[in-house]
């Protein structure tokens, strides 16, 4: 999450507001829907990778 904040500024000044907040939300519900589908430790490591990148 420390890692994509400073994306979300240049992100949201080049793509706007609304659609960086609805493509980080998706990103988020996919991870989320990754994670509880995770077969093993090994997996679930960069599912919640993305979703703390999508949460940033």
């Amino acid at each position: 999450m420390a890692v994509a904040i400073p994306v979300t500024g240049w992100a949201e000044h080049r793509w706007g507001g609304k659609r960086v907040w609805t493509v980080a939300l998706v990103l988020f519900v996919l991870a989320s829907a990754l994670c509880a589908a995770s077969w093993n430790d090994t997996s679930l490591i960069p599912f919640r990778a993305l979703q703390g990148s999508a949460s940033g």
